[in-house]
């Protein structure tokens, strides 16, 4: 079985997810629920600064 159907098999047939991988082996698989959003450093300081934080960086 290839890579791409390994994943096939251990995802959710709706919605989204997470899927760790440790030396190319799927590790676990976290479904998100709708309200959950997946956000990196960027977009975390984008949302912050739209709500009227002030970000700085160090």
């Amino acid at each position: 079985m290839d890579l791409k159907q390994d994943v096939a098999r251990v995802l959710p047939e709706n919605g989204r997810a997470l899927v760790y991988m440790t030396h190319g082996a799927i590790t676990a698989v976290l479904p998100l629920k709708e309200s959950q959003i997946v956000a990196d450093t960027e977009l975390m300081i984008v949302l912050l600064r739209r709500m009227g934080y002030d970000v700085r960086r160090k």
